[in-house]
């Protein structure tokens, strides 16, 4: 991955992360599409050809990405 791009989806995964934090607080559904399983949530980081997906744990207050998809 490109180091300008990198740096834009590490931007944007401190921002997710703040939204999707926010959202819990509020008993709100985090930003993205739930998986079928509803495990995951799956997003587009818009403008870039990168899409992600997290889960949110309430517990330690915390998302985990275990998916990034770099589309090159």
């Amino acid at each position: 991955m490109p180091p300008d791009l990198a740096k834009k989806v590490t931007n944007y995964i401190a921002a997710l992360a703040l939204e999707a934090g926010g959202a819990v607080d509020r008993d709100r559904p985090p930003p993205g599409d739930p998986t079928s399983g509803h495990a995951r949530i799956s997003i587009h980081i818009p403008g870039e050809p990168v899409i992600l997906e997290y889960t949110v744990h309430h517990d330690v207050r915390a998302i985990r990405i275990p998916v990034v998809v770099w589309i090159d």
